[in-house]
């Protein structure tokens, strides 16, 4: 049974890489959250993308087992062209191929776009990549990726 619907607001961010905190569950409970955030992330594929007119919905899951848990997040349409996370999403899908199976692929050197899902250790080496090309202080990112974590 999915469990609630989580919202993501793009315009609550603090720029293009919002810093991710729980206070009220501690650092490694956070780190989790976050960690697991990125895995389901990392699973979604483009079936479990559903468009609405305020922005889009993904299902997501914690694992590919009968018992995993599922839930759906809606990320809402951004009030700026260049910043708006389901346009860089519709652009990516589009610019991809991606009709089905794993949304976020690995590109190789050449820009040739894989059929296999991105990994874990990819993701964080573009987040670390991403993070460092910011001003300094701009953002921060629980678990370690940024560029001077350890994660």
């Amino acid at each position: 049974m999915p469990r609630r619907s989580a919202a993501a607001h793009p315009d609550a961010a603090a720029g293009p890489v919002a810093s991710v905190s729980a206070p009220d569950l501690g650092a490694p409970a956070a780190d989790n959250a976050v960690s697991l955030a990125r895995v389901a992330l990392l699973g979604l594929d483009a079936e479990h993308i559903s468009y609405t007119p305020e922005g889009v919905a993904l299902m997501l899951s914690d694992g590919g087992d009968a018992g995993a848990r599922t839930q759906s997040l809606t990320v809402f349409r951004g009030t700026h062209f260049t910043t708006c996370p389901v346009r860089a999403l519709e652009d990516w899908l589009r610019a991809s191929g991606c009709r089905y199976g794993p949304v976020f692929r690995k590109v190789d050197r050449w820009g040739n776009v894989e059929q296999r899902r991105l990994g874990p250790h990819a993701l964080r080496l573009i987040l670390r990549r991403r993070l460092a090309a910011l001003p300094r202080g701009r953002a921060s990112l629980a678990g370690g990726a940024g560029p001077a974590g350890g994660g």
